[in-house]
């Protein structure tokens, strides 16, 4: 799991990042993600009142403390990001690279800051740095309704068996509920990418119970090639953004996610085999959260590099978020985008290390 881990934040690190893949990763990247989640969540999580208080307890530490800390922190590096080219004010921007990548932003009061920053620990609201942090708030909701729902089935006292298949009813009905926003335009402060994301988590949950666990090489590679395929088919046929709520269908998103899923979990399988690079995969399996959090701010290291050898104006550097397309540049953004906050993940975790250590002593 540390290498599907592995590999899904480099694919979203890909996305972000001018790939020429990107259209094929987008069909199941972010899926991936609520797959994993789902597959590792606990019955004994919503058991009783006290274990659903603990489970929310926990989600309140690990997915709205970063998202409401790295926006805030965010926020109020605003006037600093424009002062540094990170951010920009210059309109020049949009005649220079098109509006699709010019984010324009303005020197906020310390008021506008206050505002954005109680929204933020609202769980609502977001920063243009932190644009990846969707996925926390998302999940975020996501996890805790299905472990209320679960918790309330669990009273109710029906059997498993029945119990799993009303959850499916419910996780069906929450994506037509979505499907529906995206196609109306109605949205309610995300919700609707929680309804559409459910039937993920709940599925994440339903292969890690069914899955098989003796496999053999010809079936895993069976699957790598089906799922492949499939994938290359419906990505000729529509696109897919969870962060915006966009797909074709709820068909196509269950078909693509599911495939996604098989991809990665059988490469994964294999990669587990190769040490060196199965040991790689799994230290940034198990920091994808730094990665999440600042691989957009170490695209730019890659585009002040940029313009200084290109000789650009360097208010080019806020174009959001990467300035050069094309080439081997995404594997340069890559690079920046993955290491960079690998690095920084990794120092902290050696800091907390030693200051548990001295504690101990």
């Amino acid at each position: 799991m540390d290498i599907l881990r592995g590999l899904t934040i480099i694919l979203m690190v890909l996305g972000h990042c001018g790939f020429p893949g990107t259209h094929f990763i987008y069909l199941f990247h972010m899926a991936v993600f609520f797959f994993v989640s789902g597959y590792f969540y606990k019955d004994a999580c919503s058991e009783t009142v006290g274990s659903m208080w603990k489970y929310i307890k926990h989600k309140l530490k690990t997915l709205w403390l970063p998202y409401a800390l790295w926006n805030t922190i965010f926020v109020l590096l605003n006037n600093w990001f424009i002062r540094m080219n990170v951010y920009t004010d210059n309109p020049e921007l949009v005649k220079a690279v098109g509006e699709e990548y010019a984010v324009l932003h303005h020197y906020m009061t310390g008021t506008e800051m206050l505002k954005e920053i109680v929204k933020n620990l609202a769980f609502y609201g977001g920063t243009t740095m932190g644009g990846a942090l969707w996925f926390l708030q998302t999940l975020f909701f996501v996890a805790i309704a299905y472990a209320l729902i679960d918790f309330l089935l669990k009273k109710s006292r029906i059997g498993y068996k029945h119990h799993m298949i009303v959850q499916g009813c419910i996780a069906l009905i929450f994506l037509g509920v979505g499907y529906w926003s995206s196609v109306t335009g109605i949205t309610f402060h995300a919700m609707e990418r929680v309804a559409s994301c459910y039937i993920l988590y709940y599925l994440g949950l339903l292969l890690r119970k069914y899955e098989k666990t003796e496999k053999s090489t010809f079936y895993r590679v069976g699957k790598i090639i089906i799922a492949t395929v499939v994938l290359l088919v419906c990505n000729k046929i529509g696109a897919i953004a969870l962060n915006i709520n966009s797909y074709e269908n709820p068909l196509f998103l269950l078909v693509t996610s599911i495939a996604g899923w098989m991809l990665l979990v059988e490469t994964s399988y294999f990669i587990n085999q190769i040490r060196w690079l199965q040991a790689g995969l799994t230290v940034v399996g198990q920091n994808t959260l730094p990665i999440v959090v600042l691989h957009l701010l170490s695209f730019k290291l890659v585009s002040v590099i940029g313009v200084m050898v290109e000789g650009l104006p360097v208010y080019m550097v806020a174009a959001f978020p990467v300035l050069f397309y094309g080439g081997a540049w995404w594997v340069a953004y890559t690079v920046a985008g993955v290491s960079l906050p690998l690095l920084d993940g990794i120092v902290k975790n050696i800091c907390c290390r030693r200051l548990l250590q001295k504690e101990r002593n």
